[in-house]
């Protein structure tokens, strides 16, 4: 979680064992961050680049959908803490690719992070500065 000027506020990251489906892995994130914003009682918008997530949490609720139940405890929340939210390029968005990467060299199950982990603070520093990255 950044601020509007790319600052670090927290930040979460944890091993998923038996995860063998994105889908999941980018629906936990994001309600797991959202759990976190939520108590630290920030007001946010959601960017995720998976354009999947973003249909599927913002669009009509699938009841049939295999992620139905983490779907439904998403939209809740995003309708208690009034959270829009929008689809980014992952180039856009370094930061949040980083921790994908960093949690999935862990074996813990779950970690708050009030400070940024060393080696994400040059991305950080990017981000805030606008940093443009061409598409790979």
């Amino acid at each position: 979680m950044r601020t509007d000027a790319g600052l670090f506020l927290a930040g979460i990251s944890g091993f998923i064992s038996g995860l063998d489906d994105i889908l999941l892995g980018e629906l936990s994130t994001i309600y797991h961050g959202l759990i976190m914003a939520k108590y630290l009682g920030c007001k946010l918008t959601c960017y995720s680049d998976s354009l999947a997530c973003i249909n599927l949490i913002f669009g009509p609720i699938e009841r049939y959908h295999i992620y139905v139940v983490i779907l439904q405890d998403i939209k809740q929340m995003l309708q208690q803490m009034n959270v829009t939210g929008s689809h980014t390029l992952r180039e856009g968005n370094k930061c949040a690719h980083y921790m994908t990467k960093f949690e999935a060299s862990s074996d813990v199950e779950f970690l708050f992070h009030n400070l940024p982990p060393a080696s994400l603070v040059d991305l950080l520093k990017s981000d805030a500065a606008g940093t443009l990255f061409l598409r790979e």
